[in-house]
């Protein structure tokens, strides 16, 4: 998708949009694991590793991570 259009900027916003959204839920789901474990909760917490951020390929367009494409 060409990332100069209207469509591929508005995917490129969106795209990092929901990483920053991402971003901010892994960051409170660590706080309240910190929190549950000050507090002697023993609870299993996972938090999945960071997602790969998109990946410019040699045309300027952006493609997903390896981790992304496998979703």
């Amino acid at each position: 998708m060409n990332s100069n259009t209207k469509l591929g900027k508005a995917v490129r916003a969106a795209v990092s949009e929901l990483s920053h959204l991402n971003t901010l839920e892994r960051d409170m789901l660590q706080q309240a694991q910190g929190l549950f474990q000050r507090l002697g909760v023993r609870m299993p917490l996972d938090v999945a590793p960071l997602v790969q951020p998109a990946i410019e390929d040699d045309q300027g367009d952006e493609t997903l991570g390896e981790e992304q494409q496998q979703q």
